[in-house]
């Protein structure tokens, strides 16, 4: 009894205990302690207390918690005495500065801006949570450039005032470089292959030059990643990393890693549709009708899970094409692994057709918007189309004066079947009015004036005034390009030039290296060019131009090439010309500055006729063709280019059309006009050859052939894409009389920057010979030159 009658006290107890917990008491004054920089009126305004208000145990909890988010306070705790609540905090530190010490890695300018994202500068309260945070971001970044025993120490020190200094240091600690990367057991893909998938794999020159391929953690893992990445794209759905071995090198800063591997089968494709309605299937896709050939054919069609993107997108483009709205394609992959075969399927969702109710353009200040819509593939009133979009910021990205151009597709608020495109985008610098001083190693010190305008007006018409004096030269022109003139693309330009060329044969500063400058000239004329697309990527343009020529020689000079004096002798000088050229340019590139994809391709045929029946009609063809292909994952574009050239001349004008059908009459055995030759300039099309070609007393008489091939690799630009670093290799010839002979072609390699200036462009050539005419050759030896710096000369 006496037991049941102390537990019977106990839950009388504890009931009352309960009851004071959740009774309300009305507060008669709030007090805060403990706040030094912060009003107490701030503090009870976070708190959501108010004096005459009623406050339980619930409230008081609410009320911590609605204080510690403020993220201002260490420490917080309320009591209750009374009708009087009591709030005691704890203020966290204030920055007052931060400073990273012993860091080689990060730029500073990517340091501060991580930083300040963090909130983690001077002014700011410091949240441990953030510099935590910050430490692992910066961690992480070491270990993956190779530092795997690399440290992040922070240091906080409490000054006056309830401000903070605060310190971070970096200790790197080794750093492992990958010596090699040996593969086991791959049969599909050669070791090479397979290597240059991966992230991490044996290191290159630019590596081993520049740094990088280093080792870490995290690094391998993402490069095995990559490994698994590129099989299952491959088809190879069952493929594995058996095991992998990282060793480090004894007394070096190197590992070697050995990545044994189990291919799987290649899995094949058995099947391949496209499912939907009766319109759907109605619809021909011709990449997906290839492949379905193929299978009935009985082929072995390897699986990739890259058709997969590509072929969502040539359906995509095969309904829009049809003014279908497409509101899904799901791809279905079933695969048999017994038969290592892949069923893929494309079910088609047609949707409500979306019309594009407005088009507008975001960051164009100065270009009008009538510019732009002139280059879209869609517009405003038309069925909505991704493709069209695509297409269309490709050629925006083309005209010289616009970057980073990116579409948003919003669907108008209240009508699901109407679209809003809005393109971002920026503009470059565009009229630049200079006075420059130059240098070339054709002119030597040139001084210029200019106004050149890519988008003058914001019309997109193109102006260019230059005025340019050398030591031997004097230049006057005025160009430009007036483009959609007619509603299907057609655009007109004009030039009208002045030029004159002092003889420079005796100057020991100039014509050095060609007879280009030789003889004296004085050139006039005007002319008219039209441009009109052919194609999506194809322009033809066709122009005509009349023109002034006279000729001079000093007849004191014997070295003179037996070409320039035969022809001044025969046709003397005030000669007039026409000139007709017609050029056809075919380019897929994606942009037009610093391209990283696409081709682009040039054929240019001039054919000119004197006023006269004594001058030597001629003419010429010129091709070139040019590849950009970026390296997935590196920051490389490869740019391969080759040309072709080649010219013939005829005497007088009757006799063209004779010659041309294999007339063997000799008039039509006649060599360009010594102007018209192809000359090759400092910087190409082999840098560093400055006798480039066939020569005559050890200058370069210039050719009617040129062949030349280059490779380009462009390197990660630097300073927001003003420094181009670029490694090339060169290789061509020029001849005369059409005598091609492969073996005599000169190579050249090493490194070129371009840098762009508020001036000019300049280019700096690192040039090694590969090999150059010598002493040997019947054409006398090369001059080569290792260095070249040149202003106002072209990228490609």
């Amino acid at each position: 009894m006496h037991k049941l009658r102390k537990l019977f006290s106990a839950w009388i107890l504890l009931f009352g205990l309960l009851c004071a917990s959740v009774q309300a008491v009305e507060i008669t004054k709030i007090i805060v302690e403990g706040n030094k920089r912060i009003p107490d009126s701030s503090v009870v305004a976070f708190s959501q207390l108010a004096v005459g208000s009623d406050v339980t145990q619930a409230d008081i909890t609410a009320a911590i918690k609605s204080i510690y988010q403020r993220g201002l306070f260490e420490k917080v705790s309320i009591e209750v005495k009374g009708s009087v609540v009591v709030i005691k905090v704890k203020e966290r530190l204030v920055i007052r500065k931060i400073d990273v010490k012993k860091n080689k890695l990060i730029p500073e300018e990517g340091l501060n801006d991580i930083l300040k994202k963090s909130s983690l500068v001077a002014g700011e309260v410091l949240d441990p949570a953030k510099l935590k945070q910050f430490a692992y971001v910066v961690l992480n970044e070491y270990r993956m450039n190779g530092y795997p025993d690399a440290q992040v120490k922070e240091k906080i020190t409490e000054v006056s005032g309830g401000m903070a200094d605060v310190k971070i240091i970096i200790v790197k600690g080794g750093q492992y470089q990958v010596r090699s990367v040996n593969i086991e057991n791959n049969l599909a893909f050669s070791d090479r292959t397979i290597q240059a998938r991966m992230s991490l794999g044996t290191p290159n020159l630019y590596a081993r030059i520049f740094g990088g391929n280093y080792y870490s953690k995290q690094a391998f893992e993402k490069s095995k990643a990559d490994l698994i990445n590129f099989y299952m794209d491959e088809g190879f759905l069952k493929f594995t990393i058996e095991s992998t071995t990282v060793k480090k090198v004894l007394g070096t800063k190197f590992v070697d890693i050995t990545v044994r591997l189990n291919e799987g089968p290649r899995f094949m494709y058995s099947h391949i549709g496209v499912y939907g309605d009766k319109e759907v299937k109605a619809v021909k896709v011709p990449e997906i009708e290839s492949l379905q050939s193929g299978i009935k054919s009985g082929q072995k069609l390897p699986f990739s899970r890259r058709d997969i993107v590509e072929l969502r997108s040539k359906i995509a483009s095969a309904y829009e094409s049809k003014g279908y709205s497409i509101k899904s394609i799901e791809p279905k992959v079933e695969p048999n692994a017994e038969q290592a075969t892949v069923d893929l399927r494309f079910f088609v969702e047609r949707g409500i057709p979306v019309t594009i109710r407005k088009i507008e353009f975001k960051g164009n200040t100065l270009t009008m918007d009538k510019v732009l819509r002139r280059e879209l593939a869609v517009n405003e009133g038309q069925v909505y189309s991704e493709s069209g979009v695509q297409e269309s910021v490709r050629r925006l990205s083309n005209l010289g004066y616009l970057k980073n151009v990116q579409p948003q597709v919003k669907v108008v608020e209240n009508e699901p079947r109407e679209v809003d495109i809005i393109y971002s985008l920026e503009e470059s610098p565009q009229a630049t009015a200079n006075l420059e001083m130059a240098y070339n190693d054709t002119d030597a010190i040139v001084f210029s004036t200019s106004l050149v305008h890519p988008n003058f007006g914001g019309t997109g018409y193109n102006v260019d005034l230059k005025l340019e004096k050398s030591r031997i030269r004097t230049s006057v022109s005025i160009k430009g390009d007036v483009p959609f003139v007619l509603r299907n693309g057609l655009g007109v330009g004009y030039r009208l030039f002045y030029n004159k060329q002092e003889d420079a044969s005796g100057s020991s500063a100039v014509s050095k290296y060609t007879w280009q400058q030789s003889y004296s000239a004085e050139k006039m004329g005007l002319n008219l060019s039209a441009t009109m697309p052919i194609s999506l990527y194809q322009d033809l343009s066709l122009t005509a131009e009349v023109n002034k020529n006279n000729f001079g020689y000093d007849q004191n000079n014997p070295e003179l090439p037996a070409t320039v004096v035969d022809s001044i002798d025969r046709y003397g000088n005030n000669l007039w010309n026409l000139v007709m050229n017609a050029k056809w340019i075919r380019s897929t590139l994606d942009r037009a500055i610093l391209p990283s994809s696409g081709n682009r391709e040039e054929v240019n045929i001039k054919f000119g006729a004197p006023m006269n029946e004594s001058f030597t009609s001629y003419m010429t063809l010129d091709s070139k063709v040019g590849i950009f292909k970026k390296v997935p994952g590196w920051p490389i574009t490869f740019n391969p280019t080759m040309r072709f050239g080649i010219g013939k001349g005829f005497r007088g004008f009757t006799n063209i059309t004779g010659c041309l059908l294999g007339s063997t009459d000799p008039s039509c055995q006649t060599e360009l006009p010594f102007d018209e030759k192809f000359y090759s300039l400092p910087t190409n099309p082999v840098r560093g050859v400055m006798t480039f070609g066939e020569k005559v007393n050890g200058k370069a008489i210039g050719g009617d052939l040129i062949t030349t091939a280059s490779m380009n690799v462009f390197l990660k630009p630097l300073n927001d894409d003003q420094v181009i670093p670029s490694l090339f290799v060169d290789g061509g010839y020029a001849y005369n009389d059409h005598d091609f002979d492969f073996t005599k072609w000169v190579y050249s390699t090493g490194l070129q920057v371009r840098v762009m200036t508020p001036i000019a462009p300049i280019t700096l050539v690192f040039a090694y010979p590969i090999k150059i005419d010598g002493t040997s050759s019947e054409y006398g030896k090369d001059t080569f030159r290792y260095l070249q710096f040149t202003m106002q000369a072209n990228l490609y």
